[in-house]
């Protein structure tokens, strides 16, 4: 995200929502003991779809560059 441009305080906050995360699962036999979750997106949130258009320019700038170029100009978030 930073090398794309968004602000450290957009960075910092997406960061601060999946730290410490954490899930049970529910089987037919009742709830196994919780577990911290240290990758993937929580299902359901707003910003899924914005992590998700984030991740595909990041993957698309390496598949057309080999590398992600730094933006000259941050990310607008009056665009989402």
């Amino acid at each position: 995200m930073r090398k794309l441009g968004v602000k450290e305080w957009l960075v910092s906050a997406e960061m601060s929502v999946y730290t410490g995360a954490k899930t049970v699962v529910r089987t037919i036999y009742g709830n196994i003991k919780g577990f911290e979750v240290k990758v993937g997106m929580h299902q359901g949130s707003a910003l899924s779809p914005l992590l998700f258009v984030i991740v595909m320019e990041a993957s698309v700038l390496v598949a057309r560059n080999g590398y992600i170029r730094t933006h000259t100009q941050p990310f607008n978030s009056s665009c989402v």
